[in-house]
């Protein structure tokens, strides 16, 4: 660590030193000699200097701008020498001059940008016949995919690549550092962003590999966590480009950037706090997972098959087919019924009798709906059907019926339960069962009778 006391304390006494000679309360204010105003130019050289080391010395402190900088040096050192070469061996006959550049290295720069283009089309022949044709012998899709996304990020390189080495070919010697250090960091930033554009892509290659594992049955996967982790790891990446390009290839002062972004955030989370409070809603349903796309759902009184779950809302298509948008938030603080998840349809009926019913017509009667349902359609060993006669109703003898039936598929439900009505009513009828309905019996008396 460098000690910065001595360095300080001397352009401090320095700068005392300069105040007070030009002090109005200075004796020799009014008779400069000669040697004051060497010490006086001096000192503002070395108060001038120490300032500049002040200013590099945190700048020199980042490895990736030294990185940078050594890159441009010896890029520069490294085509001044190929262009000396040359130029020495074009001789002197390619030496006239054009709008102040000889006309060799228009020449070199036409014979590389040639080049650059049919590299480039030889790695996207390559990658995109080659690699595409071995990568078919394959089982696995997901290589085709990898060397199909490299494609275009890959010729934008070599493009790149080409061009900035013609530019520097028949640039060198003759612009200013300045431009060939622009040159340099344009060319790089073009590269890296190209590099990332290919990382971009590479994460529809993950999302159509968790895409598969989704539609597998021994996974746990939800395909809404995947379209969240795509769109998340899209703006991420987005993100880590912009930053290390601005900052890392390009050199800007983003630092008053991210400032003012954090501000203006904090001004953003106060006013969308329902936007944030959903987002956090999102993460909830992603964790907790109480229902995916497709399954029927109750929230909040909407029931339906879920269409999409956002970033901000959850999209459940009503029975009605009405599209019903619930916030996340409240989506993840109410109850939620997850009709989609049942594993059965329990039914629960009762069958009223007539109370002129006999004793053994009524144990007929539930012998009857005993056979009806034994080992009916859709049971399940663990769940028996239970039938009994249990009540005296105010105008029926009352025989409840509990059945199961699997799967929960509400379709199949509908048609077993009309099978069985069906059944019921052949059965009863042969049997001479007649079903109570609401009746009321009224006795009338004559008045001679009351009296």
């Amino acid at each position: 660590m460098i000690d910065m006391k001595p360095r300080f304390c001397r352009v401090l006494g320095l700068a005392l030193a300069l105040g007070m000679l030009s002090s109005p309360f200075c004796p020799a204010q009014n008779v400069v000699t000669p040697s004051a105003a060497v010490v006086k130019k001096k000192a503002v050289v070395k108060v001038a200097a120490a300032a500049r080391e002040q200013e590099k010395t945190p700048e020199e402190t980042n490895i990736l701008h030294g990185e940078i900088r050594a890159l441009d040096q010896e890029s520069e050192k490294f085509f001044e020498t190929v262009t000396g070469q040359i130029g020495e061996w074009f001789g002197p006959s390619f030496q006239y001059m054009f709008l102040g550049v000889e006309a060799w290295r228009y020449l070199c720069f036409g014979v590389v940008l040639i080049l650059s283009f049919a590299l480039a089309h030889i790695s996207n022949w390559f990658l995109g016949k080659q690699m595409a044709r071995i990568c078919k012998r394959t089982s696995w899709d997901v290589d085709d995919l990898v060397f199909a996304h490299a494609v275009k990020p890959t010729r934008v390189v070599v493009e790149t690549l080409g061009v900035y080495t013609g530019l520097m070919l028949l640039l060198t010697g003759r612009i200013p550092e300045e431009g060939i250090s622009w040159l340099t960091r344009v060319s790089l930033a073009i590269a890296a962003a190209a590099c990332f554009w290919y990382v971009y892509r590479l994460v529809e290659v993950a999302d159509h590999y968790c895409r598969k594992l989704v539609l597998r049955d021994d996974n746990d996967l939800d395909s809404t966590f995947v379209n969240v982790a795509r769109k998340t790891l899209r703006v991420l990446v987005t993100v880590v480009a912009f930053l290390f390009i601005a900052r890392g290839v390009l050199q800007w002062n983003i630092t008053t950037l991210v400032a003012s972004a954090g501000i203006f955030g904090l001004a953003i989370a106060f006013a969308a706090q329902d936007t944030i409070a959903n987002l956090f809603g999102t993460l909830m349903l992603l964790l907790d997972r109480p229902f995916r796309v497709g399954e029927r759902v109750v929230i909040n009184g909407a029931e339906g098959p879920v269409e999409s779950i956002g970033f901000r809302s959850t999209r459940i298509r009503t029975l009605e087919g009405n599209l019903v948008s619930i916030p996340n938030k409240t989506a993840a603080d109410s109850m939620v019924e997850n009709v989609g998840r049942r594993p059965h349809i329990k039914r629960v009926s009762t069958i009223g009798l007539v109370y002129g019913t006999s004793y053994q017509e009524m144990k007929r009667a539930v012998e009857v709906l005993r056979e009806i349902f034994d080992n009916h359609r859709g049971m399940n060993p663990e769940f028996l059907p239970r039938i009994h006669f249990i009540e005296f109703s105010a105008y029926s003898l009352d025989i409840k019926i509990i059945a199961w039936y699997h799967p929960g598929d509400q379709v199949e439900y509908w048609a077993w339960c009309e099978e069985i009505n069906f059944e019921i009513m052949r059965r009863f009828e042969e049997e001479g069962l007649e079903f109570a309905f609401p009746t009321q019996t009224v006795h009338l008396t004559p008045d001679d009778a009351l009296a």
